[in-house]
């Protein structure tokens, strides 16, 4: 639908995110150890994945006065960038898919169902009026897990050891509390923005991160208002259920990088916020900042995109302060412009300095107007301005040369 528009369209929303996504994760990796002894895990999980937003957001709906920095590209390599990252984008999120499928088969091939009234209680008691998932019990599970993202395949599965009731009551817990919380289903989301932003280091830190921050929420969920002797059972639950997940999977106990912490957050929890505030404050400022690194592509000479080639004998001035027009137009044609990133609202302010001008053409009137470094332009018939970039930027003296002393003044 988009035709020719559609490779810079889409490489411009995805260098907006990905850039935008730097600055905020180098943010909150230094922040990180600081708001978690601050706020709930929850939170904490929730602010790694708060940049999804802007995938809906990037596009247009949002509109900032000028970019701070504007990055000069040619439309070809963007095109050649978004076909390697397209490539890319598939071959992960087939690459953890394949791992989510193959690693669910090998667990269920020769997995035993179980038939646990307990489970049939502790699911009741956090998700009530869901359906109830199947608990099995296999070999090739090393901790507890739920592998499935919707009702219909969900399933709980246990390792092969044996618990007592309230180890085993601990364990289902855990594993209900994912499910009402759709864990699984961030899972995915976590997958699917990594894939999505694969060129980035961070955001693979990011889902790391956030993976380790679901598990300690959930551990806050079951034990909270738990007496000292039921943490220290479930703290050597985990010990005893060291394991790891794959692909879209929920586990009590993952990677033993994060053991320590959660050991230490089930054993001495900290009074701490919710962090509601924190996840607002933090989805504005992203908003805020992105967009602010714009991308300057294409484009040509004035002559081919203001004068279309056309002979600019037929474009007359339509400013009475102009002395000089054959050395505008000229200076006009001979201008360097690069297509500029839409989705900014240039200041006319008292401190921006900016000069406007009309041209008639056989096709209607055009206008023009001149920034430090963009040019805007509004061609005959049309509604909609499009920016340039100026690599040279605006030569202002010379600009000023070709109107009247008298109004020089005018320009700023």
């Amino acid at each position: 639908m988009l035709g020719n528009e559609a490779d810079p369209m889409l490489f411009i929303s995805l260098f907006s995110v990905a850039v935008s996504l730097t600055v905020y994760y180098v943010l909150l990796a230094l922040l990180m150890p600081w708001l978690r002894r601050r706020i709930s895990s929850w939170a904490c999980g929730a602010l790694w994945l708060v940049p999804n937003v802007l995938y809906i957001l990037a596009r247009d709906n949002m509109r900032l006065l000028a970019p701070l920095l504007v990055i000069k590209t040619s439309e070809g390599l963007m095109s050649a960038l978004l076909g390697v990252w397209f490539a890319g984008f598939l071959l992960i999120m087939a690459w953890k898919t394949a791992e989510h499928l193959l690693f669910r088969r090998r667990v269920l091939k020769n997995a035993e169902k179980l038939k646990v009234p307990l489970w049939d209680e502790v699911f009741g008691q956090v998700c009530p009026n869901r359906n109830r998932p199947p608990l099995y019990r296999s070999r090739e599970a090393a901790t507890p897990l739920t592998i499935g993202l919707f009702a219909g395949n969900r399933v709980v599965v246990l390792p092969v050891r044996d618990y007592t009731d309230e180890e085993l009551r601990l364990v289902l817990m855990h594993e209900a509390v994912h499910i009402a919380r759709f864990d699984a289903v961030s899972k995915l989301g976590l997958v699917s923005m990594a894939a999505f932003c694969w060129f980035n280091p961070l955001v693979w830190l990011a889902m790391r991160k956030s993976a380790e921050d679901i598990e300690l929420s959930c551990d806050e969920s079951v034990t909270f208002g738990a007496g000292a002797d039921e943490r220290r059972r479930y703290a050597d639950l985990i010990l005893s259920s060291a394991g790891d997940g794959r692909g879209f999977t929920t586990c009590l106990s993952a990677k033993a990088s994060s053991l320590r912490y959660r050991l230490k957050n089930v054993m001495q929890p900290a009074m701490k916020s919710s962090g509601a505030l924190v996840i607002g404050i933090a989805t504005f400022l992203l908003i805020l900042i992105c967009g602010q690194v714009a991308l300057a592509y294409g484009g040509g000479t004035g002559e081919e995109l203001i004068f279309n080639s056309d002979d600019p004998a037929r474009y007359v001035v339509d400013e009475s302060e102009c002395t000089d027009p054959e050395g505008l137009k000229a200076y006009i044609a001979a201008l360097e412009l690069r297509e500029l990133t839409s989705g900014y609202d240039f200041d006319y302010g008292p401190d921006i300095q900016h000069r406007g001008m009309l041209f008639d053409t056989p096709n209607g009137q055009l206008y023009i107007g001149f920034f430090d470094n963009i040019l805007e332009y509004l061609g005959p018939g049309s509604h909609r301005i499009v920016y340039y970039y100026l690599p040279k930027g605006t030569d202002w003296a010379r600009l000023d040369s070709f109107f009247d002393d008298s109004t020089a003044g005018d320009a700023a």
